[in-house]
């Protein structure tokens, strides 16, 4: 009997012990795994993600900018984008120059270039002004705007300015508006206005460049295509004038992209406002289309002006002031008013290459 107990024990204290033994390789193997790291994983292969998936999430878009470079996302977006005519590249582009001047500085701007509508250059003067703030304003922002050595450089990286401006003041149009008068000379102000309003409408469609998810902005309105253009200090003709040239993109977001309503619309902004709306009814339809050419002529017909025109010219009822083009066999351009109408007359059929608006009675043409 004693023997049987003593062998229960033995057993029992043998169990135990091998039991803890197992318990001390199993934590001790758990902290020396803890402490020297798991096996190090494979790189990322960022070639094998597509573009979109990468810029969508920003964590993985940091992760593949260190790893490679603005120049390489931005070669992988043209590509996978076909230049933006498979899907529109712009918002992709604006965050890779984004989170890459975190990165890079102003070396970022140098990597970046005008595909997709430059918003690589515009997503990095966001992330440039947050960092700078706008103390000595005119001061910074042509350090790193006049490295550009083309007017259409510049131009793309001041109105990317107006895009920083306006969400770093919290969407405060007025302010930001104050902002870019502060600039100075001319070119840069109005440079500035066209890319506050392009980023207050993109805000207005949950596509800014202000990273709080719940904000939005107060100068778009569900009810009135109309603001803020209507709003605004009638005496800046300036101010208005850059209004109406983005001022399609939310009225074509109110009416589900309809353009004729759109085109009703723009016959309704104030008379000196008419064709500037058009213009930008014009570029609209240029990238809703994703510059397919039929969508484009289609929409663009839909403008009285050009859609009489064309009637004109294609009935053969040419107007009085027709010349026959210099240098060219089959080209003419008529004067229709104060419109100019250049267009090619082969075999009896009418092509409109082109359409002007003379300004009062300079030789100042403006497109329409």
């Amino acid at each position: 009997m004693h023997i049987r107990n003593f062998a229960i024990s033995f057993l029992v204290v043998v169990s135990t012990l091998i039991f803890s033994i197992a318990f001390f390789k199993s934590n001790v193997l758990t902290a020396f795994v803890s402490i020297i790291g798991a096996q190090p994983t494979a790189p990322v292969d960022y070639s094998s993600i597509p573009i979109i998936g990468i810029v969508k999430d920003e964590k993985l878009l940091k992760q593949a900018l260190k790893n490679t470079s603005v120049k390489t996302l931005m070669a992988r977006l043209v590509e996978e984008s076909n230049g933006g005519t498979i899907f529109d590249c712009h918002q992709e582009a604006h965050g890779i120059g984004r989170v890459g001047y975190t990165i890079y500085k102003e070396k970022a701007f140098g990597e970046c270039d005008s595909s997709c509508h430059s918003g690589c250059y515009h997503g990095a003067m966001e992330s440039f002004l947050s960092e700078k703030g706008t103390v000595n304003l005119s001061e910074n922002i042509n350090g790193v705007c006049n490295l550009f050595t083309t007017r259409f450089g510049k131009f793309e990286c001041l109105h990317g300015v107006g895009h920083g401006l306006l969400a770093y003041v919290d969407y405060d149009m007025n302010g930001a508006v104050e902002e870019c008068k502060n600039l100075g000379e001319w070119f840069s102000v109005v440079s500035c206005y066209g890319g506050m309003f392009m980023e207050n409408i993109l805000t207005a469609q949950g596509l800014g460049a202000s990273t709080k998810v719940d904000h939005e902005t107060e100068w778009a309105n569900k009810e009135d295509p109309h603001f803020p253009c209507n709003a605004l200090d009638k005496s800046d003709y300036d101010l208005i004038y850059q209004c109406y040239q983005m001022q399609t993109s939310w009225m074509l977001t109110l009416f589900g992209y309809n353009f004729e309503r759109v085109k009703d619309e723009c016959l309704k902004a104030p008379e000196n406002m008419i064709s500037v709306c058009f213009k930008s009814f014009g570029r609209d339809a240029s990238g809703n289309s994703l510059r397919n050419p039929e969508s484009i002529i289609k929409n663009c017909g839909l403008i009285p002006k050009i859609k009489a025109v064309v009637e004109i010219l294609k009935k053969g009822d040419f107007p009085l002031h027709t010349k026959k083009l210099g240098g060219s066999e089959f080209g003419y351009r008529a004067r229709i008013g104060r419109l100019r109408v250049f267009f090619v007359l082969e075999n009896n059929e009418i092509d409109v290459v082109d359409i002007f608006l003379k300004k009062g009675d300079s030789d100042y043409r403006k497109r329409t």
